[in-house]
């Protein structure tokens, strides 16, 4: 029998991690990031196992992703895909070279790279029965984690081996287990007393927050409650790029007296994009300078940059201090006190705080009920970030020991829970004996929105609420009748409840009928969501005939069919 660790995958909005966990001679579970195997060109800027999740074409129409990938964005930005994670659940494309690309497309060919890394490192000739867990936003809607799984499954990973785990729980795991490890002298929290934990994740793309409750019950054994999750917040380190590159591109335009007439959308462009990188990497050069000088910021320097080609085919040197750029971004701290309504400037309502006391006036929790704030995410190792969300919420803040892999880390470690628990058996298992007893982990998710279908006197019906623990199913007897003589249609839409400003309609469930029936028969809809908030309806006609007809999903093009 071949011993395999587990696998987890982080798949990221700027970066995927790929981690594996076993355990070790002391009985313990060790976490490691894996090193991607990846043939593509180099770049001064990798950093060892975090994938870039950005696909470059190049001119013979191949695809390159990762760091050369990400690196070209600044001169070639109509060739490259980048953030696509924001994208999934939505039928959005890229049309690049012929090749029409949308966000699951993307997820597939990162999740290639990642299926072939883990095969070519552990000799494994196919991925069947090979488990995996892949995280996301806790926040993901039915259509999100369904685009997410049917990557996963178009990448070649065994569909019935493929877990979601959401990203913040993930992260939660992955800390709780670090803590046990330990010795008691040196742990930082004691789970055998329930722990209420506010989880702020924020990556490069994506904005989580979630309330959980965690309790060690008795050796070994953990429960991991979602009290609260915060509505999907499109918000992350990319955006402090972008508003950054913004401030600095506008200086020098001003500075270089150059005009807008003077220049076309297609330099603009180039110039923003080669400006994003060039801030990531200020910031990231911040975020490390301050650990080193424990955060006394009149030791950083400037991070100072000669930028090729940026403008007329002449390099440009630029200069960045943490001051300005803290004031280039600092709109992005702090709750607006007007909602905008230009929905040209995408950056105007994004925020650290908003999603903070959202989530926590959504669900009624009692700040003082919150034992403690657990920050992941990229974006979090960025001093005034934390500094900001220990102003917002007056409480404990602990920071992943590594909060780029954290979430990876935590759902390798979810693999091993996974086992123990459904007594797998399979052809690889991890190192452990098939009758041994390892950990035992209840996990109890719940949905962020309410997810509603058709409408009845202006409004949707709702089928199941915010806050639902899943799985979930249920039946809707009597409310709906048969439209059409020959098949039936049912969209559904997800939102804070049938008021909801910002609802919109995320997939159309449809059917022939075999046997035509007279319009007006009345119709029952059963529903079923399960853990990974896979979502299946089955229509029941009534009538002569009583047919029972499960409903598929068609793609809806969500960017035109939102309701406004």
């Amino acid at each position: 029998m071949r011993l395999l660790p587990f696998f987890g995958i982080d798949l990221g909005t700027t970066n995927t991690v790929i981690a594996s966990s076993y355990k070790d001679r002391a009985n313990l579970i060790d976490s490691r990031v894996i090193n991607f195997k990846q043939k593509t060109r180099d770049s001064s800027f990798n950093r060892i196992g975090h994938l870039p999740s950005v696909i470059f074409f190049d001119n013979n129409n191949k695809i390159i992703i990762g760091d050369f990938a990400k690196h070209i964005r600044g001169s070639q930005p109509n060739r490259v895909i980048f953030n696509s994670k924001r994208f999934m659940g939505t039928s959005s494309e890229w049309c690049i070279a012929n090749y029409s690309f949308n966000a699951r497309d993307a997820a597939t060919e990162i999740l290639k790279i990642c299926k072939d890394t883990i095969l070519q490192m552990f000799g494994i000739s196919s991925p069947k029965d090979l488990p995996i867990v892949i995280t996301h936003p806790a926040s993901f809607n039915t259509d999100q984690s369904a685009d997410t799984k049917n990557a996963a499954i178009n990448a070649g990973f065994d569909p019935d081996k493929i877990t979601l785990l959401h990203e913040p729980v993930a992260a939660l795991i992955d800390f709780v287990n670090t803590q046990t490890n330990q010795n008691e002298l040196y742990r930082k929290i004691d789970f055998w007393t329930k722990k209420r934990v506010m989880v702020y994740d924020l990556g490069g793309g994506t904005c989580d927050v979630c309330i959980v409750d965690v309790e060690l019950k008795e050796k070994d054994k953990i429960d991991f409650v979602e009290i609260g999750t915060g509505r999907y917040s499109e918000f992350g380190g990319s955006d402090f790029d972008e508003c950054c590159a913004t401030f600095l591109l506008n200086n020098f335009l001003k500075d270089n007296k150059i005009k807008e007439r003077q220049i076309t959308d297609s330099e603009i462009n180039i110039m923003k994009n080669k400006l994003n990188l060039f801030c990531e990497e200020a910031k990231e050069y911040f975020s490390n300078e301050f650990q080193i000088y424990g955060y006394d910021e009149s030791k950083v320097d400037s991070f100072e940059k000669n930028i090729s080609e940026f403008y007329l085919d002449q390099y440009a040197p630029f200069s960045l201090t943490k001051k300005k750029f803290d004031l280039a971004t600092d709109k992005l701290y702090y709750a607006p006190k007007k909602i905008n309504r230009d929905y040209r400037d995408k950056l105007s309502d994004k925020n650290i705080e908003t999603p903070i006391i959202d989530t926590i006036r959504k669900y009624n929790i009692d700040i003082n009920s919150i034992d403690f704030i657990y920050m992941t995410g990229g974006m979090t190792q960025y001093q005034k970030i934390q500094k900001r969300v220990m102003e917002i919420i007056d409480k404990q803040v602990i920071i992943a020991e590594d909060p780029i892999s954290s979430i990876a880390k935590g759902a390798s470690i979810y693999g091993h829970f996974m086992v123990s628990q459904e007594k797998n058996s399979q052809k690889y298992v991890a190192t452990e004996k098939n009758d041994e007893i390892f950990h035992q982990i209840k996990l109890v998710s719940i949905l962020a929105e309410s997810i509603m279908m058709d409408v009845a006197n202006g409004l949707p019906i709702e089928i199941i609420s915010k806050n639902q623990k899943l799985p979930f199913e249920g039946i809707m007897e009597n409310i709906f009748k048969v439209a059409s003589p020959s098949g039936i249609k049912i969209d559904i839409y997800a939102g804070e409840d049938v008021y909801d400003s910002k609802m919109r309609v995320q997939r159309s469930y449809s059917k022939r009928l075999d046997i035509p029936v007279i319009i007006g028969t009345p119709m029952d809809v059963e529903f079923k969501i399960d853990k990974n908030k896979n979502l299946e309806l089955k229509a029941i006609i009534k009538g002569d005939f009583n047919q029972e007809i499960p409903l598929y999903c068609e793609s809806l093009d969500v960017q035109t069919n939102e309701i406004l």
